[in-house]
């Protein structure tokens, strides 16, 4: 850990601050601001990528943006995000600028040096978005990365893949439960929760619902084992995960043609 050793200043032996003094005290916050940012971006870490650290989600849709405030970890800088609202114009995207200004006040800046020259030091990086041509800038929008666990995303709700095939919220006894799915980005694992249901299911291959991209296997395809229950028993099945998206369940054997209850709880997949 980079510090500085006041240890030899009295009252009456100042120290003089020098360039490479305030270099090395900069250093050393920048070193252990990248220390707490690489374990909780994980395993997607690197120099090169825009890592959304919190915030800078878009409400909007289609052209019209609507991006909240935030936070963007890039080549082991922190830059604060403001919000932003904008429509871009066709051929446009939303893209980001890191843009400097300074920290102006009677007691900042401009900084008057030994020379009698007022310079700005007190500098403010922030990552700016507005609209423009995809790649004009530091980074596009749809660039930036996406780190940790996301909140559970509920399929059958508004903007969510839709249930298919007649399979639909799950209920048993007097609870009803839909399939929840959300990413844990920096460990590139999707998980399951809830359940789903299908009257008069007979066990045949049939399709659930889509996962997004993003959200589908790297493999060609993914097996797991779950439950099944009906009012005459209960069954092991199987859900598939396709890397197109298509997730669906089958049983080894027909099922008698009876409503059918299936659980997603404890499930989860690989998209590395």
């Amino acid at each position: 850990m980079k510090k500085i050793d006041t240890s030899s200043i009295t009252p009456i032996a100042g120290m003089p601050l020098k360039s490479g003094g305030l270099d090395h005290l900069q250093s050393a916050y920048q070193e252990g601001i990248q220390q707490m940012a690489i374990p909780i971006i994980g395993q997607q870490y690197n120099t090169t990528d825009y890592f959304i650290m919190q915030g800078c989600k878009n409400t909007g849709s289609g052209s019209n943006y609507i991006i909240s405030a935030g936070s963007i970890y890039h080549n082991n800088e922190w830059f604060l995000v403001d919000a932003a609202t904008f429509t871009a114009p066709m051929g446009q995207t939303a893209v980001g600028t890191i843009t400097t200004t300074f920290f102006t006040s009677a007691n900042a800046d401009p900084t008057t040096f030994t020379d009698g020259v007022g310079r700005n030091v007190n500098v403010i990086r922030k990552i700016v978005f507005a609209a423009g041509v995809s790649g004009s800038v530091d980074v596009d929008f749809s660039g930036l990365v996406k780190i940790g666990k996301e909140s559970v995303r509920i399929v059958g709700s508004a903007g969510e893949p839709g249930y298919q095939n007649s399979w639909t919220t799950g209920s048993i006894g007097t609870g009803t439960f839909d399939i929840g799915f959300r990413k844990d980005w920096s460990k590139n694992i999707v998980y399951f929760s809830g359940a789903t249901s299908k009257p008069l299911y007979t066990g045949i291959t049939t399709t659930v619902f889509l996962l997004p991209v993003g959200y589908r296997p790297s493999s060609a395809y993914v097996n797991l084992s779950t439950s099944a229950y009906t009012a005459t028993g209960n069954f092991s099945v199987q859900v598939g995960f396709t890397n197109t998206g298509i997730v669906e369940v089958f049983a080894a054997s027909a099922f008698p043609m009876v409503d059918t209850y299936v659980t997603f709880e404890g499930l989860y997949i690989h998209t590395d």
